[in-house]
């Protein structure tokens, strides 16, 4: 049906958004929700369900079932594994307590893998090749690879945010990942932990939305802090193209977008590398994943 839509809701850490998808990508009536202050479940459910109620009844067909976008690690069941920036979600049947609550079937998958899916379906031409690297509160990516998603076992692929950094070691150490390692790359390029680093440095608290604007006025401080995240950033495109020979790399997310431009222009160092990849910012920006979630209801025989 050319006037169908389906409900999306891309859970995140700083920010849970709601919003109608349209068949080509497009969003209406996009509500967030800021996820300050939830503690627990109970409260996250009823914000979200009066949050949903709330859209319109008279924009077309829209589907009965109800995409979700949710940080990894997260399984096609609905189940979550230990999410870092969202622990009163660890460890829980997702997809049956969102279920219970809105009263509709709900599909759950890894926002990451989402965000590559809404990459592929709505770029022209599609890449039958291509990583999508979401990063704000935590760091995760979503791989495609000839042309269908790669899932692994118990959709875990793309958890990436907590494999070793070298370099994270070395960083000035500020509380971090709730996996414990001080040497994991969720160390690097995690949006709060960067602005808690830069907070420690000049003295003062940093909201992770001011790190660009400090650089931007010449504070050397926050120049460093976002060359050693483009580092981290630079480090993971070589991962994954040497790893899978994927060489398009998007970037999203609340940190990820304006982070890819600090890489870029270092052109010069991408030629000389031996396996050289393409980085570019989304063209979806931060809903990459919202859309995803919607287009995984409308296109679900398409869905790899």
């Amino acid at each position: 049906m050319s006037d169908e839509c389906a409900i999306a809701i891309d859970i995140g850490g700083t920010t849970t958004k709601i919003a109608l998808i349209r068949r080509n990508g497009a969003i209406e009536n996009q509500v967030n929700l800021p996820m300050a202050g939830f503690a627990s479940v109970e409260f996250f459910l009823r914000e979200l369900t009066q949050a949903v109620a709330g859209l319109p009844s008279d924009t077309g067909y829209v589907m009965e079932t109800i995409g979700v976008a949710c940080p990894g690690p997260v399984n096609l069941r609905g189940q979550t594994g230990d999410l870092a920036t969202l622990p009163f979600l660890s460890n829980c049947d997702l997809r049956s307590l969102l279920s219970g609550a809105l009263e509709r079937a709900v599909r759950v998958d890894h926002d990451a893998k989402l965000a590559v899916y809404a990459e592929f379906h709505t770029r022209e031409p599609a890449s039958p090749n291509l990583s999508s690297i979401v990063i704000g509160t935590g760091v995760g990516v979503g791989m495609i690879c000839d042309g269908r998603v790669i899932r692994g076992e118990d959709n875990a692929a793309g958890e990436l945010g907590h494999v070793g950094y070298p370099a994270a070691s070395a960083l000035p150490q500020v509380s971090g990942c709730q996996c414990g390692r001080i040497d994991c790359l969720h160390n690097a390029l995690a949006a709060p932990i960067i602005a808690r680093r830069l907070g420690v440095m000049i003295g003062t608290v940093v909201e992770p939305s001011a790190v660009f604007r400090l650089a931007a006025s010449g504070n050397p401080h926050a120049g460093v802090a976002l060359d050693e995240a483009a580092r981290a950033l630079d480090w993971l495109c070589q991962t994954i193209t040497l790893g899978t020979g994927i060489r398009e790399h998007v970037v999203t997310g609340s940190f990820g977008h304006p982070l890819t431009d600090v890489l870029a222009q270092d052109q010069a160092r991408q030629k000389e590398q031996m396996f050289a990849y393409k980085v570019q910012s989304s063209r979806l920006m931060e809903v990459a994943s919202l859309v995803g979630a919607g287009l995984s209801i409308l296109l679900a025989p398409e869905l790899r």
